[in-house]
């Protein structure tokens, strides 16, 4: 969640979404959702599939949104494929019981960042009963580069609906 990692791994500069697959573990000196921390939620996963999203502004409420736009762009994506529907709460995703994703958005000092990840092999000893992307047969790789173009389409939508739009005289 560092300021300008993407910039820092890929030379690229400004806004970015960048997908990676890896494990997870969050320490609790590093937990930033104080409700997970009080809690005592565990939030680690064997192999997931992560989105790092970075927007070089301060406004933690557009995160927010961003980061369920994104939730919800990762549920469509998942939904065409299944061919049935999911749910979502906030910026989590489910099927049925089972808990298919993690996610924060938060600042940095010059930015706002978004983690959104999503299972690709069950996390077992989370506290909620939890599934991946195995279980549904699709490659990780491939689902992530859909959902890295359809993030990209919906921010170049946004930006072309703030520019086309003549003020209220």
């Amino acid at each position: 969640m560092a300021a300008q990692w993407a910039y820092r791994k890929t030379g690229q500069a400004g806004d970015s979404i960048v997908a990676f697959e890896g494990s997870c573990e969050v320490k609790p000196d590093a937990m930033l959702d104080l409700e997970d921390l009080q809690a005592g939620s565990v939030i680690k996963g064997p192999h997931l599939l992560h989105f790092i999203v970075e927007h070089f502004d301060l406004d933690l409420e557009k995160a927010v949104l961003r980061q369920r736009v994104l939730a919800s762009i990762v549920g469509a994506e998942l939904e065409r494929r299944l061919g049935r529907v999911l749910r979502r709460e906030g910026d989590d995703l489910y099927d049925e019981k089972r808990k298919l994703t993690i996610s924060i958005a938060a600042l940095t000092g010059v930015s706002s960042k978004i983690h959104f990840a999503i299972n690709v092999k069950e996390s077992k000893g989370v506290g909620v009963p939890t599934q991946g992307l195995d279980a549904y047969k699709i490659k990780a790789r491939e689902f992530g580069q859909a959902v890295l173009e359809a993030y990209r389409r919906e921010m170049e939508s946004v930006h072309m609906a703030r520019v086309k739009a003549r003020p209220i005289p």
